[in-house]
């Protein structure tokens, strides 16, 4: 990831902040791919709690 994604609203309707989302992006467990434009991160909030997020590119 070359820059910083745009995190759009919908993203925090479970709670998760923004600083959460970048960190689980920044150092990330796993990923896959689940089709053609998404794919799936896995990976820590500041405080090790694991969190998903989907990236669309």
């Amino acid at each position: 990831m070359g820059q910083e994604p745009i995190i759009l609203d919908s993203a925090h309707r479970h709670g998760v902040t923004d600083a959460a989302m970048l960190h689980a992006l920044r150092f990330p467990v796993r990923h896959f791919v689940q089709d053609d434009s998404m794919t799936m991160f896995i990976g820590p909030d500041e405080t090790g709690t694991l969190v998903e997020v989907g990236v669309i590119e």
